[in-house]
């Protein structure tokens, strides 16, 4: 029998839901179009739509059935399927067409005789990119095309198609495939795959009524139904290795206490680990072939190819890893940052192990399928004429290894892609959208935090990021704080009430607010606060020092974090190496390189905290500078708040500030944030400290991921006060640093 033949033995299947004129008008133009039978379901429609369907099924080609409830699309199909299985066994094939006028007549035929010629399922397929695409109908299928590729080993260019001619010998399998509603179209093409049915693709007309409302497919109902389905092999895939991981851990318990009595020290761990290993592996290769991937391939080669993959995975997990760390300078200290960057290489090799064993492991034995079937599609429509043999051909293609292992890692990069194209889509509508509060709260965060001060630039240019910065340092007089307003009184503190308790003079207190975790450290006498530079004479070649080294190398017992320093977002070891703006230390100007700040914070000579919105080298020698450094803005001058920096939107942010009491006492603050419980203070917050506690003068340091509060105890061992930055085990290297000398060293 030919294809010509053949195409009159072609039904069509066609369900409706509420139809309007438009079904007539779809009837008609199939009749016309040269099809001799269509099988009409009305799958529970309202009453008032019943005159479509008495309408057209007075045409002698239209078989009408009926739903008494609407059972969904996917179960009107299955009605069809069935009955004309049943009742049609000449039927050669069938061609699904949706009654909403999407599909033009024609194009139902072209795909008919397409699927007789091939002896394969043709999908009619759209084209996405036209103008007149809904947009949500554009990315819902770009997005599922993706899906599918990359979790299914499925290239489709259309995932929503409901244009569909089908062979009729594939009918009992697909009309066995689950699902009622538009799932049942997902579940359709998975069966495609799953039970080696050849399909292929062919171009129709893209038709969109008054942007296809028409359609009854419910957007997050169905939606969740479709990716349920699409995504069950990868669910399954993570359950697999989690249940593997769990065995793997048990099983080294186990053979642990089993071996130990014939093995002790490294070669019981080896052992231990190498079996554990052994058993979980070959516990997930069967899980893996039987439950996920339902593979019924050679068992040998899949085993082959299972353990083939698995050495590479391990090195790339090292080599990358390894590569990661180095890149980024991340030392063997920073436990929590090492171990961030190693889950996310394994959540990046564990879909990309995924998309390699769907496509390669456990897929090998559904080639031969593929070819059986093509083979028996050969017969059929030759009439059972002996056709030429089928020759391998060698040398088109590349090999399928590297192929498998490059989309594996395309994946990988696509996961990656969509995450931060996702991310910076959000930060767009931030930094761009109505709400310049929210603009301006993102913009002092990310200023603040040491890997993301380049990021607001990217989105509002550098001018608007300098007129945002330079808000909070509007309201300040450009004078220096009157060090009059300071009067040193360390014998009368002494004897107060206040430090009964604290004969070292050094008194640490926590307070906590909404958002916020912070600590206190009061100091009673000045003169034993002075500036540490990390050098006494910086370079970019000379790294900054981490204060939990600096304060051992000074015998200081206590410190904080000090002023600016150079810092361009990476771990490079440049970071924290030298300051900016202007360094005094013992009375010497050790760096000047003119860059603007909103602040000064230093200690003259007479041991006062001197603040000011600006410091020239010239301006410290004339107010006696001893010890000083550069950030801002200053949040309280001469008893007087900074009202621009108490109600500017500086966001949250660990902090830390410099403040002196009117008796001379010196304050210390250190905010945690970025963590559980702290997420960080405001500028505002911190002035509300700073009064409590009495400061007339304060200014705000260096804060972000920078921030550390350190104190020596009663043993001779620096502990820290402060909680440093969820992915921190270590502070940040630094060019300076207030610390407090020894009582006796005063």
């Amino acid at each position: 029998m030919n294809a010509h033949a053949a195409q009159g033995t072609v039904s069509v299947v066609l369900p409706s839901l509420n139809p309007t004129q438009i079904l007539s008008d779809t009837v008609d133009g199939l009749l016309a179009a040269g099809f001799s039978h269509i099988v009409l379901v009305d799958d529970g429609s309202r009453a008032e739509a019943q005159r479509y369907f008495d309408s057209v099924s007075r045409h002698p080609e239209v078989t009408l059935l009926r739903h008494e409830t609407n059972r969904g699309k996917g179960a009107a199909m299955k009605t069809a399927f069935a009955w004309l299985l049943e009742h049609r066994p000449d039927c050669s094939g069938v061609v699904t067409v949706d009654g909403d006028g999407q599909h033009h007549p024609e194009d139902a035929l072209s795909c008919a005789r397409q699927m007789l010629e091939r002896g394969q399922v043709v999908l009619g397929c759209r084209d996405f990119s036209l103008a007149d695409v809904p947009p949500r109908s554009r990315m819902g299928n770009r997005i599922t095309c993706a899906v599918f590729r990359v979790f299914c080993g499925m290239k489709l260019s259309d995932t929503q198609t409901g244009l569909r001619a089908i062979p009729a010998r594939y009918l009992p399998a697909l009309t066995a495939v689950s699902g009622d509603r538009y799932e049942y179209e997902t579940n359709m093409l998975l069966a495609l795959k799953d039970q080696a049915i050849p399909y292929g693709e062919a171009s129709i007309r893209t038709i969109y009524l008054e942007e296809n409302r028409g359609s009854h497919f419910h957007v997050f109902r169905d939606s969740w139904k479709i990716y349920r389905l699409i995504l069950a092999h990868f669910f399954r895939y993570a359950v697999s290795s989690v249940v593997s991981a769990v065995a793997d851990s048990g099983l080294f318990a186990l053979l642990s206490v089993l071996l130990a009595a014939f093995l002790t020290g490294t070669l019981l761990n080896a052992a231990a680990t190498v079996g554990a290993r052994i058993i979980s592996s070959l516990l997930n290769f069967a899980m893996n072939r039987s439950l996920v991937f339902r593979s019924a391939g050679p068992l040998g080669r899949a085993l082959a190819r299972y353990y083939a993959l698995a050495l590479p995975v391990l090195a790339a997990q090292f080599l990358l890893t390894e590569g990661l760390f180095r890149l980024l300078h991340v030392g063997d200290g920073q436990t929590l940052l090492r171990t961030v960057i190693y889950t996310a290489v394994m959540v990046a090799l564990f879909v990309g192990s995924y998309v390699i064993q769907h496509r390669w492991v456990f897929a090998a034995e559904k080639k031969r399928f593929r070819k059986e079937a093509a083979d028996m599609n050969d017969e059929i429509f030759s009439g059972g004429r002996q056709t030429a043999p089928r020759t391998r051909q060698t040398g088109r293609k590349p090999h399928r290894v590297l192929r498998y292992i490059g989309r594996g890692l395309l994946a990988i990069l696509g996961v990656a892609a969509v995450l931060v194209a996702g991310l910076y889509m959000i930060m767009d509508e931030v930094f761009n959208g109505p709400s310049e509060t929210a603009r301006n709260v993102l913009t002092m965060s990310l200023l603040e935090a040491s890997a993301t001060k380049w990021v607001p630039a990217v989105f509002v240019g550098e001018e608007t990021v300098e007129q945002i910065r330079a808000k909070v340092a509007a309201d300040l007089p450009d004078e220096q704080s009157d060090p009059s307003q300071v009067i040193i009184r360390t014998e009368d503190v002494l004897g107060s009430d206040e430090w009964a308790n604290y004969p070292d003079g050094l008194r640490v207190e926590e307070v906590s607010g909404d958002t916020y975790n912070a600590y206190v450290m009061l100091i009673r006498d000045p003169s034993r606060v002075y500036l540490a530079p990390s050098s006494r004479s910086y370079s970019r070649s000379k790294p900054g020092v981490r204060l939990n080294r600096q304060i051992e190398t000074e015998g200081a017992v206590a410190a904080i974090n000090g002023g600016a320093f150079f810092d361009n977002g990476t771990v490079s070891p440049e970071v924290g190496s030298v300051p900016c703006g202007l360094v005094v230390s013992d009375g010497e100007i050790l760096w000047n390189d003119g860059s603007s700040y909103y602040g000064f914070a230093g200690f003259n000579e007479d041991n006062i905290l001197v603040v000011s919105k600006t410091m020239s080298a010239n301006e410290a020698r004339q107010a006696r500078i001893r010890d000083g450094c550069c950030y801002g803005p200053v949040l309280i001058m001469n008893s007087a708040v900074n009202e621009e920096a108490y109600n500017t939107n500086s966001g949250f942010n660990p902090r830390t500030v410099i403040g002196q009491r009117a008796d001379g006492t010196v304050i210390f603050l250190c905010v945690d944030g970025r963590q559980a419980g702290s997420l960080g203070a405001t500028y505002g917050d911190t002035i509300d400290i700073m009064v409590e506690y009495g400061a007339v003068n304060a200014c705000n340091l260096d804060g972000g991921s920078s921030t550390v509060m350190l104190l020596r105890d009663e043993n001779g061992q620096v502990q820290f006060v402060n909680n440093v930055s969820l992915l921190q085990e270590d502070p940040r290297r630094m060019p300076t640093a207030f610390m407090v000398r020894p009582l006796d060293e005063k």
